[in-house]
C-alpha cells in the first residue's frame, strides 16, 4: 500500500454523525462529574454516577422481553457471571422488581438519532435493579456487552450505581482480517474472533479472500493453503448474525490476484503483461533480489515475468467469470456490503502510437469494468459494493464511469495522514465513504502500535468529522503472516474505541482500560507490556519483522546502534518480568500472554545478536579468527553457539503457538525463515572454529549465508 505523508493534525471536534449523537442525547439531562473514565472500551457517551452500589450475589435473575436476539444475551450474561464469580444465574422472561437484571424494548426518545434509535442504550445499575432499554435487541446486546466488561472490572461483583446512555459516534465500526497471506484460522477461531469483536461492539468483519475460498467455478484455488469452505464461511457468517456482527468479504475482482492468475486454467483471463519495464526487466530483477534478500516469499511472478496479477478488464469473458466467483460468495455472506477491491490497479501500456483517446479508454476500463461488478452484486444480491480509493484519487479519470452508489473504503496508513483525500472525494461526488486505517501487523511479529494507533484515531476522527459510514481497520500479513493475530486485540478494540467515542481516546488512557475488559485483570504490567512490545520503532529499517530475518553480518556497531540495542534489551526484560507478575491474575484470553512473551524474547534475540556480532567484529578488528588465541577462538565460537540456540528454539516455539488457533497451512514457510538465523550462525560458528571468520566489509553479509571458503 503507498504512503501519502502529510501534517497530522488531530479533530477537537465530533463532527457531523458524533454531534448528531449528542445532541439526541441532550433530553436525558445534562452529565454530572463522573469522575476518572471506567475500564469499559468503548467509553459510554454520557454517565450519571447515582448514589449506591448493587451487590451482585448468585439469587440475581436475568429477565428477557422474549425477543429471540435477546435470548443470546441474556445467556451472555449467565455465562459472565459463571465465568466471573462461580454463579449460576436463572434466566427468566419476566422479572422481578429485586435482584434483577432486566432487558426491556423501549422506544426511543423524542429527537434521538437514527444511530441512537438503531444501536444506542440506556442502562441503569441501582442497588438491587439493572435495567437495560433500548428500541433494537442490538442496543440491548450492546448493552449487555457494557455490563460484561463492568463485570470483569468488579472482580467482587459490586458494581457502582450509574446511569449510561449510550450510543456510537459511526454506524459501521469494523476491522478486515487478511488471509491471503498464509495464516488462517481454524473455523472455530474464526467463530472466537466474531464472539469477541462483538464484545467491543464492532459490527463489520471483513475477511480478505483473494483465492481462499473453495470455488466450484474453479479446481485451482487456495485448496492447498487452507481456502474456506462454502460450509465454514456460513458458519462464521451465522455466528456473525447471532453476534450483531456482519461478515463481509473483500474479494478482489481485479488486480492483487498472482496466484489465481498463476494457474493456467485462469491464463485466459488475466491483463497482458506490460511492456513499458513495469513486469519486466533490471527493476523487475531488482526486486525479486530485494524479496530474496529480506527473506520475503518469491511472489508467483517473481520466477516468470509473464504472469500478471490483475484480470483483464476489458474482456467481457472476464468480467462473466468474475462475476461467477463473486456470486459463489456472496450467496453465502449476503448482507449489505460486498467488498470487490479494485486498489493497485495498473492500466494496460497502451499501444506503440497509440492515440490519446485510445490511452484514456485503457484507464477509463477500470470504472466501467468494477461498475458492472457492484451493478451485478446489487441486482443479484441486494449488497452495495465497496471499492478501495486508490485508484481514483490518483487517476480521478479512471472512475469516471464508476457509479457514485459505490462505498469508497478510504486507506492510508501513514500515521501523519489527516485524510485530506475525504475532501478530494467529495469533490468527485462520492457520498459515501469509510475511512480505513491500518494495524500495522504486515511484515513484523508484532504489531507496530506506535504508528497504528495514532493512524487509528486520526482516521476515525476524520471520519466523524465528514460524516463517513463507518472506519474500518486493516490487518494486513504480508510476508507470509508471520504475527499471530492474537496479537492484535489491542488494536481491534483501539479501532473499536475510535470509532464508537465522539473522540479517539488517547493511548496511554485505553491500554489500561483495555487489560481491564479484555483480561479481567486491572494490570499496569499488562498495559506497560503491550506498550513496550508495540512501541518499538527502528531507524532505517523499515518494519520489525525484516530486521528479525536480516541477513547477519560481523562487524562493530555503531555507538547509536549499540545503545539502542541495549534499551532493546532492557525494554524486553522488563516486558518478561510485567507478563510473569501480570499472567497469575489473568482470567480471559490468556493466549496472548503466551504469544506476547514468544514476541518479547524474539526481540530480546534481535538485541543479543546485534550486540555479540558487534562486539565480535570489534574482536577481529582487521584480522581474522585464527589470530586469536585457541580460548578466545572457541569463546567466539560459543557466544555464536548460544545465539543459534536461541534462534532454534524460537523457531520451534513459534509453532505450537500458530496452532493453537490457526490451520497447520501456512507455517512450514515462516518456520523456515525463522530457522534460516539458526543455520546463518551454525555456519559463522564453524567458520570461527576454523579461524576463517573475518569482518564483513560488504553490505550483504555474504558469510552468513554460506559457501564461504578459507
Amino acid at each position: 500500500m503507498t504512503w501519502s505523508p502529510v501534517l497530522h493534525r488531530r479533530g477537537s471536534i465530533a463532527g457531523a454523525a458524533s454531534l448528531a449523537c449528542l445532541a439526541s442525547l441532550a433530553v436525558f439531562g445534562p452529565a454530572r462529574a463522573a469522575g476518572p473514565a471506567p475500564a469499559l472500551v468503548p467509553v459510554p457517551l454520557h454517565r450519571v454516577v447515582l448514589p449506591g452500589a448493587a451487590a451482585l450475589a448468585r439469587s440475581w435473575t436475568v429477565s428477557t422481553p422474549g425477543d429471540s436476539d435477546d435470548v443470546l444475551a441474556a445467556r451472555l450474561l449467565r455465562e459472565e457471571a459463571e465465568a466471573c464469580y462461580g454463579w449460576t444465574w436463572r434466566v427468566a422472561p419476566v422479572h422481578t422488581r429485586a435482584r434483577t437484571i432486566e432487558l426491556r424494548a423501549s422506544a426511543p426518545p423524542a429527537g434521538a438519532s437514527r444511530l441512537f434509535a438503531e444501536q444506542g442504550y440506556r442502562l441503569e445499575i441501582t442497588p438491587d435493579h439493572v435495567r437495560i432499554e433500548a428500541a433494537t435487541a442490538t442496543g440491548r446486546f450492546y448493552a449487555v456487552q457494557t455490563l460484561r466488561q463492568m463485570m470483569r472490572a468488579h472482580r467482587d461483583g459490586v458494581l457502582p450505581c450509574v446511569r449510561l446512555t449510550d450510543a456510537p459516534a459511526l454506524e459501521w465500526r469494523g476491522v478486515s482480517d487478511d488471509i491471503s497471506r498464509g495464516q488462517v484460522s481454524t473455523l472455530e477461531d474464526f467463530q472466537r474472533i466474531v464472539r469477541q469483536l462483538a464484545y467491543y461492539k464492532i459490527n463489520l468483519y471483513q475477511l480478505y479472500i483473494e483465492d481462499m475460498f473453495r470455488f466450484e467455478h474453479t479446481t485451482t484455488s487456495g485448496a492447498a493453503r487452507g481456502a474456506l469452505t462454502r460450509d465454514e464461511l456460513a458458519q462464521i457468517v451465522a455466528e456473525g448474525r447471532r453476534y450483531h456482527v456482519v461478515v463481509s468479504p473483500i474479494f478482489e475482482t481485479l488486480a492483487h490476484q498472482d496466484r489465481f492468475l498463476s494457474a493456467e486454467e485462469h491464463r485466459a483471463f488475466a491483463e497482458a503483461p506490460r511492456t513499458d519495464g513495469t513486469d519486466a526487466g533490471p527493476w523487475a530483477a531488482l526486486q525479486r533480489a530485494a524479496r530474496a534478500w529480506f527473506g520475503r516469499p518469491p511472489a508467483p511472478d517473481a520466477a516468470d515475468a509473464s504472469v500478471p496479477g490483475a484480470f483483464a478488464a476489458g474482456d467481457p469473458r472476464t468480467l462473466r467469470f468474475v462475476e461467477s466467483l463473486v456470486d459463489e460468495i456472496a450467496d453465502v455472506t449476503r448482507g449489505p456490503f460486498f467488498h470487490i477491491g479494485g486498489d493497485e490497479w495498473q492500466p494496460p501500456a497502451p499501444a506503440f502510437g497509440a492515440s490519446a483517446s485510445a490511452t484514456d479508454g485503457g484507464l477509463r476500463t477500470y470504472g466501467r469494468y468494477l461498475g458492472h461488478v457492484a451493478a451485478h452484486v446489487h441486482e443479484r444480491f441486494g449488497c452495495r459494493a465497496l471499492v478501495y480509493s486508490d485508484v481514483m484519487l490518483e487517476r480521478p479519470e479512471a472512475a469516471r464511469d464508476l457509479s457514485r452508489d459505490v462505498v469508497v473504503v478510504d486507506w492510508h496508513y501513514d500515521p501523519q495522514d489527516s485524510f485530506p483525500s475525504l475532501g478530494r472525494l467529495a469533490q468527485q461526488g462520492f457520498r459515501d465513504v469509510m475511512v480505513s486505517p491500518g494495524l500495522w501487523t504486515w511484515r513484523t511479529f508484532y504489531p507496530n502500535w506506535a504508528s497504528a494507533l495514532r493512524n487509528v484515531a486520526t482516521a476515525a476522527d476524520a471520519g466523524k468529522r465528514a460524516g463517513a459510514l463507518g472506519c474500518v481497520a486493516a490487518a494486513w500479513e504480508d510476508d507470509g503472516a508471520e504475527n499471530l493475530r492474537d496479537n492484535n486485540w489491542a488494536g481491534y478494540a483501539f479501532a473499536a474505541a475510535a470509532s464508537w467515542e465522539p473522540v479517539a481516546p488517547e493511548a496511554d488512557a485505553f491500554l489500561d482500560r483495555f487489560v481491564v475488559a479484555q483480561y479481567g485483570a486491572d494490570s499496569p504490567e499488562l498495559a506497560r507490556a503491550e506498550t513496550l512490545l508495540g512501541g518499538q520503532t527502528f531507524d532505517a529499517v523499515g518494519w520489525n519483522g525484516r530486521l528479525y530475518h536480516r541477513r547477519l553480518a560481523v562487524r562493530a556497531r555503531s555507538p547509536r546502534w549499540v545503545a539502542r540495542m541495549k534499551a532493546l534489551r532492557s525494554d524486553m526484560r522488563e516486558v518478561q518480568r510485567d507478563l510473569d507478575a501480570a499472567e497469575p491474575r489473568v482470567r480471559f484470553e490468556r493466549e496472548h500472554v503466551a504469544a506476547a512473551r514468544h514476541a518479547a524474547q524474539r526481540y530480546a534475540y534481535i538485541a543479543e545478536r546485534e550486540l555479540t556480532l558487534g562486539d565480535i567484529g570489534r574482536r577481529l578488528g582487521n584480522g581474522t579468527a585464527a589470530q586469536l588465541a585457541p580460548a578466545p577462538r572457541e569463546q567466539v565460537a560459543r557466544e555464536l553457539d548460544a545465539l543459534e540456540r536461541t534462534a532454534d528454539a524460537l523457531a520451534a516455539g513459534y509453532g505450537p503457538l500458530w496452532l493453537k488457533h490457526d490451520r497447520p497451512e501456512g507455517l512450514a514457510g515462516n518456520i523456515a525463515r525463522m530457522r534460516r538465523q539458526g543455520a546463518m550462525l551454525h555456519a559463522l560458528a564453524e567458520l570461527a572454529r576454523r579461524g576463517s571468520l573475518r569482518v564483513d566489509r560488504t553490505y550483504a553479509g555474504l558469510q552468513s549465508m554460506g559457501g564461504i571458503t578459507d
